[in-house]
C-alpha cells in the first residue's frame, strides 16, 4: 500500500501516537477482530489449541513525519517494527527494510489532494 495505511505495524504506531495504550493497540488487531468474525475460539490469542500465527514486534524510538488520511504530517516518536513472524508454527521471512515515510511520490500526493478537494 502506498500510504497512508502502509501496513499493520504502521497503523498500530499511529494508534500509539494518538494515545491508545499498547495493550489496547494489540487487542484491537488480535482478539477484537477475531471476536467480530466469531472466530475467537480459533484465532486472536495465544491459547493452547488455537492456530499459532505470531508476529513479534519491537517498540522503537523514532523521530519521523507520518501522514494521516488527510495528507497532514504528524511527527511520531515511537513505532512498532516487526522482528519475526510465524504462520501456523512455521517461521516466515520478513522484509526488514522500511518503506520511506511519508510517501513523497508526486503521484501519491496529487491523488490525495484530489481526494481532499472532493471532501470539501
Amino acid at each position: 500500500v502506498e500510504g497512508p495505511a502502509y501496513d499493520l505495524p504502521t497503523i498500530m504506531s499511529k494508534l500509539l501516537h494518538l494515545g491508545m495504550p499498547l495493550y489496547d493497540v494489540i487487542k484491537a488487531v488480535t482478539s477484537t477482530p477475531a471476536l467480530i468474525i466469531s472466530k475467537q475460539d480459533e484465532i486472536g490469542s495465544l491459547m493452547c489449541g488455537e492456530l499459532a500465527d505470531v508476529t513479534v514486534l519491537k517498540l522503537t524510538e523514532c523521530d519521523v513525519l507520518l501522514e494521516d488520511c488527510h495528507v497532514e504530517m504528524r511527527k511520531i516518536t515511537k513505532r512498532l517494527e516487526p522482528v519475526a513472524v510465524w504462520k501456523s508454527g512455521e517461521r516466515i521471512p520478513i522484509e526488514t527494510k522500511w518503506k520511506e515515510w511519508p510517501n513523497k511520490s508526486e503521484q501519491y500526493l496529487q491523488e490525495q489532494q484530489e481526494i481532499n478537494k472532493w471532501k470539501e
